[in-house]
């Protein structure tokens, strides 16, 4: 019979085919990994890898091997997780808000590694404008949020940043800077910028809109048109191909279904988004949906064990309206991704 621990060095040396990294991972000498390898080979008769000087790689008996003692693993795992979460407080419901549509694909991946780790605990969206995100923290509307950074708030705390993204410029299809590969911000500095039409745009705006260019060259900014939905309110103004608009990339309309032209702007610090909750209500749930974001600056990472920076302050955003429960499956899509509304102090992300 296998031991517990024989079974996850079995499984991390198949995902890695490197003895040190599967001790790296394991926390473990690489000697004590040719060990437990070798002694599940010898009691079953047969080995399981093959081993070269030159690299790793499983046997056709480690295959099948394999392929099955993953699954019980998996459940096994998860049994003992679901477990622990009754016991520590992990029952119940979550509320998170979301002030930005565009970040709700970013919060379905974390919503289902943590419902695959803590089933017993669900997980409800609140959609929120941007004016609403402070109060329903401090009101306790909702109990963690996931937000555009910055947001500087003494009562909140800022979990782990959960997006990094470059700010792309977004013109008409004839400006002249359409379709460029790249775009200087010192270009825009002749521009006539269109930003949301937000009452909040002030307390935020030193970050998402700079008021002068690194070489000191000021920007011209104006407030788009109308009270509606951002994209139609920005749309209506870049129609003439004179006006010209600054976005994070996630935000950025596809070319196909509005003829709009896109590129990066190289010289524009990234913007973030990350998670925020107010200090005096943290709790395990808390911690272990935080636990669940995966490091933004790796891509590809496992969301796992990954305890959130701490500080004191954190996000901020863009908006729209009713709650939504979340499913295991992707988030339904937001019917109004609104416009910013009347605001509150907003605060930074603190690296």
């Amino acid at each position: 019979m296998l031991e517990i621990r024989e079974i996850e060095c079995l499984l991390t040396l198949s995902d890695n085919l490197h003895f040190g990294r599967t001790a790296e991972h394991l926390n473990i000498s690489q000697a004590r990994v040719s060990q437990v390898v070798s002694s599940v080979e010898k009691r079953i008769g047969a080995p399981l890898f093959e081993r070269s000087n030159r690299h790793v790689r499983l046997s056709s008996l480690g295959e099948r091997l394999v392929s099955r003692l993953r699954p019980l693993y998996t459940e096994l795992t998860h049994a003992y997780e679901g477990a622990v979460a009754v016991a520590q407080g992990f029952e119940g419901t979550l509320r998170l808000g979301i002030t930005d549509p565009s970040l709700l694909s970013v919060a379905a991946s974390v919503v289902r590694s943590f419902r695959e780790r803590y089933p017993t605990c669900e997980v409800w969206i609140v959609p929120l404008r941007p004016g609403e995100l402070l109060g329903s923290l401090h009101s306790r509307t909702t109990d963690l949020a996931l937000a555009r950074l910055p947001v500087r708030d003494p009562g909140l705390t800022a979990g782990p940043v959960v997006l990094r993204e470059p700010r792309m410029l977004v013109t008409g299809p004839g400006h002249p800077l359409a379709g460029r590969p790249s775009v200087s911000v010192e270009e825009l500095a002749g521009e006539t910028i269109i930003r949301p039409p937000d009452d909040a745009a002030h307390l935020w705006q030193d970050l998402h809109y700079p008021r002068v260019t690194p070489l000191g060259r000021r920007l011209r900014y104006r407030t788009a048109a109308g009270t509606g939905d951002v994209w139609h309110s920005l749309l209506s103004e870049l129609s003439d191909d004179r006006p010209v608009a600054l976005v994070p990339a996630s935000e950025t309309p596809p070319p196909t279904a509005t003829g709009l032209a896109s590129s990066p702007v190289h010289d524009l610090p990234l913007v973030s988004a990350g998670l925020l909750w107010c200090t005096a209500e943290e709790n395990a749930r808390i911690r272990g949906f935080a636990r669940c974001v995966p490091d933004p600056d790796l891509p590809g990472q496992d969301p796992s064990g990954r305890h959130p920076s701490r500080q004191d302050s954190s996000g901020q955003c863009h908006g729209f309206a009713p709650a939504l429960r979340a499913d295991a499956a992707d988030f339904p899509a937001a019917d109004n991704p609104g416009c910013p509304a009347p605001g509150q102090p907003i605060v930074g992300e603190c690296r």
